[in-house]
């Protein structure tokens, strides 16, 4: 009989074995082998719970680290290792989103969640070596998002680099159509794509 846990056994499987080097890289140490063993001892007990409160407790820790060293995004190797582990995370971001075992949402996780899915549509921008200084300082002040005032400025930073991508992530948090319009007396429709409300306001 399969366990009820795969999917997330074979996350970590995944996991373990790349972020172990972005520790190294960022002077820090892990003990991956005891969480190992403490998530098996866990998984003989049944306790599937547990089991993903913990992995999302390291993953949540993950991200802190990714961000607290987003000043590193000029050194390939921080963006080589960013690269694999977004990969990652995503996946766990969407085992999550099944609600396997842990059927509400866990403290802080949707903000973090947010800041991976905006790094990862900043991901080719930031490997064209464009606006490295500007995204430095957008991720320093988004750790802590928790309000309107938050996403505001995120779709403003969005739209002076014309990240459609970004718009379409925040869009699924905020009614993003609705703050444009406020924020330039514009009359954008739901149904248009945030690439011809970019180029509508660029041209303003």
């Amino acid at each position: 009989m399969n366990n009820p846990d795969k999917d997330i056994e074979d996350f970590w499987l995944t996991l373990k074995c790349c972020v172990v080097n972005f520790y190294k890289y960022c002077n820090l140490e892990i003990d991956i082998n005891t969480m190992s063993s403490e998530l098996n001892l866990l998984q003989k007990k049944r306790d599937y719970i547990n089991i993903e409160y913990k992995i999302n407790k390291f993953i949540m820790e993950l991200i802190n680290i990714m961000f607290v060293n987003i000043d590193k995004i000029h050194d390939n190797y921080y963006l080589y290792n960013a690269r694999i582990i977004l990969t990652n995370l995503n996946r766990w971001i969407k085992i999550r989103e099944k609600k396997l075992f842990v059927k509400e949402d866990i403290e802080t996780e949707n903000n973090r969640f947010l800041l991976v899915k905006l790094f990862s549509n900043l991901l080719k921008t930031i490997e064209k070596k464009e606006y490295h200084k500007d995204i430095i300082v957008f991720f320093t002040l988004c750790r802590d998002t928790r309000n309107n005032d938050d996403y505001g400025f995120m779709i403003d930073f969005a739209i002076e680099l014309k990240n459609a991508s970004m718009l379409d992530t925040l869009d699924k948090v905020i009614n993003v159509r609705t703050y444009i319009n406020s924020r330039f007396n514009t009359k954008f429709f739901n149904n248009m794509s945030f690439i011809k409300i970019i180029k509508k306001i660029s041209n303003k």
